[in-house]
């Protein structure tokens, strides 16, 4: 092994999500650092793919389709013997269970769910990006000693964060001028408790509108749910937004209605781009927010209280200001990339070393 190690990055579904935001976050940190040398292994005309290669970086591509898929697993053995490969980091359920064990590669699996573990017994380590998935591994019996917390990291504001004016931003969603913005930035589905958020907004002001950056299988219903309501005119769905930054410049409340959320990394984001964040009581944001410090945390499926919470912070604008600037104090000194990238390496360092 030299100095540099050398990673497969490799996840297997098509179209975007959380992981998948984050999966290319990271191979973008790995590839500027000059401590990794990385190749990412994705599905052909991936979401992605696409993104990563608006950056210039090169992906290889293999099918992770189903059990019929005779391709992939040859794919991995020889980028890893043409690469030299130290490790192979697999993504979720669809990418491990293709990874081949191969001698004198270690093989981990990154883990941001409650997933089952029988797609993963290949593997040499787990790493989980919350501590609870810690405790998760070892209650199915997962040794102790080959896992690790690996955390996400949040990602400085895009330039159109700084360069766009608010006005501008607002213009490009369709909102008004003079409008107060809640932003959502979750997939359209149950677990998200989108309709909760909509709820909450019907009982604000009129001028109080909420933007959804996502895509799902609740869309029509969340749709159905705003007419219902009357406030079809203040909910607006622009769809998966890879830009987060520019909904951010149009907003003026990070919202997270979730059922269920296990790390909570939109709560991150929310810090970075230093803006005020209401969050329900779920395992993630929980664990993120001290409320009343960097932000406000309220029961789970509450609409009422959510309501409450999100009209305090826009009718205070000291209020916002300081949950804004505590939450990205936070962020810098917990969750930035540099920090994140340390533990990475170091974690690999002592996975080789082993």
């Amino acid at each position: 092994m030299t100095d540099k190690i050398k990673v497969i990055q490799a996840v297997g579904p098509k179209g975007p999500g959380g992981a998948e935001t984050f999966f290319v976050r990271l191979v973008k940190a790995m590839d500027k650092d000059n401590r990794f040398e990385v190749t990412p292994l994705v599905r052909p005309e991936s979401w992605v793919g696409d993104e990563l290669a608006k950056v210039g970086i090169k992906v290889k591509t293999a099918p992770f389709s189903g059990i019929f898929d005779f391709k992939t697993k040859g794919i991995f053995k020889k980028l890893a013997k043409e690469n030299n490969i130290d490790i192979i980091q697999t993504w979720m359920s669809r990418a491990s269970k293709h990874a081949p064990k191969i001698e004198g590669v270690k093989l981990m699996a990154r883990m941001g769910g409650y997933y089952k573990l029988k797609y993963y017994q290949k593997c040499d380590y787990i790493a989980g990006n919350t501590k609870a998935l810690l405790e998760y591994f070892k209650e199915e019996g997962w040794p102790a000693d080959r896992s690790t917390y690996l955390p996400n990291f949040a990602e400085e504001p895009s330039d159109s964060y700084s360069n766009m004016s608010v006005k501008e931003a607002r213009a490009h969603y369709g909102l008004p001028d003079d409008a107060r913005v809640v932003m959502v930035a979750a997939r359209l589905h149950v677990v998200k408790a989108c309709d909760t958020a909509i709820k909450a907004i019907s009982q604000l002001p009129e001028d109080v509108h909420i933007i959804f950056a996502g895509i799902g299988p609740d869309k029509q219903m969340l749709k159905d749910l705003s007419k219902k309501l009357g406030i079809e005119n203040r909910v607006h769905f622009p769809g998966w937004e890879s830009d987060i930054s520019r909904m951010a410049k149009a907003s003026d409340l990070w919202l997270v209605p979730s059922r269920h959320e296990t790390l909570g990394n939109v709560v991150l984001e929310a810090f970075m781009h230093q803006m005020p964040c209401v969050a329900t009581k779920s395992f993630g944001p929980a664990s993120l927010i001290n409320s009343g410090d960097n932000g406000l945390l309220v029961e789970i499926d509450e609409p009422d209280e959510m309501a409450e919470a999100i009209k305090k912070v826009l009718d205070d604008k000291k209020l916002a200001a300081k949950l804004a600037a505590a939450g990205r104090k936070y962020a810098d000194d917990n969750f930035s990339a540099e920090i994140v990238l340390n533990q990475y390496y170091d974690f690999y360092k002592k996975m080789l070393a082993k």
